[in-house]
Parts: structure tokens; sequence; C-alpha cells
């Protein structure tokens, strides 16, 4: 069903990126545009994994330590279901596959995650903040903020909170009454896993570590998308390439079929139409970014499924399947 879901959104966005587009003049956009911008961009999207598992690397401190070059190969395998999946499965499965190779619990990966989700909004909404001093006429950009802001705001105060009350909480009555029934324990024991999961932001230096390597994420994330736009001869301004950074990854959230397709198109003509760009080029730059999302991290994170016996079909099996994240 949420496979289902997923497709439907993806052909809905795609018919409204291309209605009325001319193909033609998308066809001509892609052939024109120049390697050498894509393959450097190729190369510094490669660069994100540093800073993302070192993010994801002190988000699991709490659980246990890990070594750099034991989470790499996980956040890899991560992105690319994320690709080839829909529904960000890959989430999902980077937890899976990390309770696999490092034994360690599944509800406890997933809820670093979560936090990880968090700090990524929270850090785009502040790039969006700023931004807007630039466009403040765009006011149904203003209401995707405030509305972004409010939900991952909410979602850091969770993450704070919970796991400073979590013994109230597994000790309160509505627990405590459950913990005779086997079910009730496995509840109990996996919230529990869970709130460990979120210790992650516990303290200022935490704050200040996760605080900073989200923002190095997203100032490379940016300069990769500078870098597709220059292939295609487009000059943009930086506060251009932050506000169309914004919209882009917000439309990820949406549900959606394998690697984005349509609410991913849709979000690149949106926000290059803020800034005066034809359809025909956004859809053309949306496509060559997901070629170079997609050209390293897809071969090589198959690969690294094949090297652990796992493959594509388990991936969607987890999601299917949650009890496979306990």
């Amino acid at each position: 069903m949420k496979k289902i879901i997923g497709i439907v959104f993806s052909v809905i966005f795609l018919i409204l990126a291309l209605y009325r587009a001319n193909f033609a003049q998308i066809g001509k956009a892609l052939i024109g545009v120049k390697l050498d911008w894509l393959i450097l961009a190729v190369l510094v999207y490669l660069s994100t994994f540093i800073p993302r598992t070192l993010r994801w690397q002190r988000l699991l401190m709490p659980i246990k330590p890990f070594r750099f070059y034991g989470l790499l190969p996980i956040i890899l395998v991560g992105y690319m279901a994320n690709n080839l999946l829909p529904m960000r499965v890959g989430e999902l499965f980077r937890a899976y596959f990390l309770k696999e190779k490092e034994k360690v619990s599944g509800s406890s990966a997933l809820a670093t995650i979560l936090v990880e989700r968090v700090c990524d909004g929270l850090t785009l909404v502040l790039v969006l903040a700023v931004v807007l001093v630039f466009f403040p006429q765009k006011e149904w950009v203003h209401i995707v903020g405030w509305t972004a802001g409010a939900v991952f705001f909410t979602g850091l105060i969770g993450t704070i909170l919970l796991p400073r009350y979590g013994g109230l909480i597994q000790g309160g009555p509505l627990l405590s009454s459950l913990k005779d029934k086997p079910w009730g324990r496995w509840l109990i024991t996996k919230l529990g896993a869970f709130l460990i999961g979120l210790r992650g932001l516990s303290s200022p230096a935490d704050f200040a570590v996760i605080g900073s390597l989200s923002a190095l994420i997203w100032f490379v994330e940016g300069v990769v998308l500078y870098l597709v736009t220059l292939a295609f001869g487009l000059s943009l301004s930086p506060a251009s390439i932050a506000l169309a950074l914004v919209i882009i990854n917000f439309s990820t959230m949406i549900p959606s079929g394998p690697g984005f397709i349509g609410t991913f198109q849709y979000a690149f003509v949106l926000s290059f139409g803020l800034l005066g760009i034809a359809k025909e080029t956004a859809i053309a730059v949306s496509i060559a970014t997901q070629l170079v999302f997609f050209s390293i991290v897809n071969p090589v994170g198959i690969s690294l499924l094949w090297k652990h016996n796992l493959s594509l079909r388990r991936a969607q099996e987890v999601v299917v399947k949650l009890d496979d994240l306990s």
C-alpha cells in the first residue's frame, strides 16, 4: 500500500511539472550540459558523506562508540535504498543494516536517524529565514517556512525532553499496566531503546557539534546545486541557490516513488520559477541533479549490499515487517 501511495504522488507531481513543458527544449538543455561541471558536482556530493557519517557517529555515542569506516558503508546503503525504493525506505533499512552489522537495537538506531532529520529540517528552516530577506514577496514560501519551522522545532523539543523524562513515561500508570502482557513488555522494551537513541542531543557540546556538522552538510549540498546550475550555463546568486535548495529538499518529505521522481521535478519547477528560470531548464537541471546523486552512490550501495548478502528485496521486506527493526 505504501509503495502505491508513493507512486501515485510521484505521478501526480510529475504531471504537474511536465504540464505544457516543451520536451524538445528539455532535451536541448540536457544535450548542451557541460559534463566537467557535473563530474565536479559528483565529487563534491560524495564529500558530504564525511560530515554525514561524523554526525551519525556522534548521535550514536549514547548507544555505543562506532568506527567512522564502519558507519560510512551503512549510510551509503541507506541513501542508495532511498534512491531506488519508494517512501524513503532507506531510512528504515539503514537502521536495520546497523542492527544486523553492529548488533545494536534497531529502535535506538531509528531514533538517531529521526534526530538527523530534525537537525536537517531545522538547518533548512534557518537558511530559509535568512533567504526570505531577499525574497520578501514570496508569501507561500513564508507559509512553508513557518509550517516547517513549527514541525521541526516541535521535533527538537521532543528529542530533548523525551529522554529526560523517559523514566516517568515508562513508569507511568499506562505502561505499567501493560507489563503483564507479552506485547506490553515488548512495547516497553522498544520504547526504552528508542529513548536511548534520542540522547544524542543531551549537552551543549552535542548541540554545537551536531549543529556545525549539519550546517556544513547543507553548505556543501548548496555547492553541489550551484555546480549543477553552472553545467547549464546559469549564474545564480547564493541567496537564489539557498532558496532553491530549501524548497527542493522540503519536497523530499512528500511521499513519492523511487528517487523522489515527480516531487523532485516539481520542486525544481517551483523554485526556479521564482527565480525567473524557464520550466524546461528547471526540469533538465532536476534530472542532472538526480544523476549526480545516483551515479556513484547507487552502484556502491548495491555492491555493499551484495558484500553483506543482502538485497533490495530485503530492504522492502524490512518496511513491511517492522519487527525486523526490533
